[in-house]
């Protein structure tokens, strides 16, 4: 599962599944289990009881849906609870499951996991399991790391070149 602070996942590229058998990807032509690719655009409460917070209101994060975009994505009805993952440092991480889509826009939310990692683990203990958090890297944090990199190459190339 990822973690950080929210603002971090704000653009971050995400796989997206679902599992209507009844559709088929206008992007693509694919029938489902179809799959795709977004980015998150928000994050926030929302709610389908009515305004927030009423009687429930969920962490989300939400992706918008452009068909001009070869092999993007949006969620349908059917696919609540079916996972949305980011590649993080060559890992996937858990990002989300399906919650719903506002029809008139199909800009579909999903679950934003990371806010609910301790309920979680705990509603998981008694069978043994937990999640496990892959934290997002800081944009400063591989600029730093790219910069160390690039001082290690240099200072290699220059010890061979006087040598």
């Amino acid at each position: 599962m990822l973690n950080g602070s929210m603002s971090q996942f704000i653009g971050l590229p995400l796989f997206v599944y679902g599992q209507n058998p009844n559709y088929v990807n206008p992007s693509t032509g694919t029938a489902s289990p179809h799959f795709g690719t977004n980015n998150i655009t928000e994050i926030g409460l929302a709610s389908f009881d009515g305004p927030v917070p009423t009687n429930e209101a969920t962490e989300v994060f939400g992706y918008d849906f452009n068909p001009a975009q070869n092999g993007e994505i949006h969620v349908i009805g059917g696919d609540s609870g079916s996972p949305s993952v980011a590649n993080i440092g060559g890992q996937l991480g858990l990002a989300g499951s399906h919650y719903g889509i506002d029809t008139t826009t199909n800009e579909s939310f999903d679950t934003y996991l990371p806010f609910y990692i301790n309920q979680l683990n705990t509603a998981m203990a008694p069978t043994g399991f937990q999640l496990t958090v892959i934290g997002v890297p800081e944009p400063s944090s591989i600029v730093l790391v790219g910069l160390a990199a690039g001082f290690i190459v240099r200072r290699r190339f220059s010890k061979r070149a006087k040598a």
